[in-house]
């Protein structure tokens, strides 16, 4: 470890543009999304009957 180098907590979100060479991270990719327009919410599939 670099003694100039930064240390962040290992819990702290880090935007893509504020990654540094020779730091590693843990990439955390989601797709959640709520959405509160009930007129935007899929139905949900439904079986034959």
């Amino acid at each position: 470890m670099d003694v100039d180098e930064e240390e962040f907590p290992n819990d702290r979100l880090v935007d893509l543009v504020n990654v540094k060479v020779g730091c590693y991270y843990e990439l955390v990719v989601t797709t959640f999304a709520v959405s509160t327009d009930p007129s935007q919410v899929l139905p949900r599939p439904t079986r034959p009957v």
